[in-house]
């Protein structure tokens, strides 16, 4: 496994040896249970030998509160919403596409958002890479090209957030890039460009 961790959480992404990968998305909601830690219940669907595997564990161990799980691995990406008590799928395909998130809800789900706590950022982030993929084609988009345009900030600047003077304000703390064919990515700490990037294969 490589697992994405920073102080406070164990799990914010990760890929295991069945090229399985799980990345989350913090979300506020009003509708909290007792549940899986969300870190937790990464490392548990990283224990799947595939995405519809780890979707069905997600299923019946919610995690105690709002995020976001993308779930891929060669055959399947899936996207799935959740609450303490409710998940709903928003995308699943076995067909060449583009699916990204951001920090707040899109499904039905998002009558329990608080908004109050939403993130100050998330739906500009959410517009520039929605205005970003749909100006590409998907032959467009190798590993490489969305590295330099959304990781590196060339041609999607909103994307990964430089930490201002205000401890509040929202900052990229690291990421996790993978190419499941390739079986390689790569991992980070802080912004892409700053350089603390690590290959990883698996």
């Amino acid at each position: 496994h490589h697992i994405l961790t920073v102080t406070g959480g164990m799990a914010l992404a990760g890929v295991n040896a069945h090229g399985v990968s799980v990345f989350i998305n913090n979300m506020h909601c009003n509708e909290t249970h007792i549940g899986i830690m969300w870190g937790a219940l990464v490392k548990e669907m990283l224990l799947c030998e595939s995405a519809k595997q780890a979707l069905d564990f997600l299923k019946v161990n919610l995690p105690c509160s709002g995020h976001n799980y993308l779930i891929c691995d060669l055959d399947d990406s899936i996207n799935v919403e959740t609450t303490g008590k409710r998940f709903e799928v928003t995308y699943d395909s076995s067909e060449p596409g583009v699916v990204f998130h951001t920090n707040h809800y899109v499904s039905t789900l998002r009558e329990t958002e608080v908004l109050s706590m939403q993130s100050k950022t998330t739906h500009a982030r959410h517009e520039a890479l929605q205005n970003y993929f749909d100006q590409k084609r998907l032959s467009d988009l190798t590993y490489d090209t969305l590295v330099q345009d959304v990781f590196a900030g060339q041609a999607v600047s909103a994307v990964c957030i430089r930490p201002t003077k205000n401890p509040e304000d929202a900052s990229t703390c690291g990421g996790l890039i993978c190419d499941l064919k390739a079986r390689k990515g790569e991992i980070f700490a802080g912004l892409y460009t700053e350089g603390d990037v690590h290959t990883i294969q698996w």
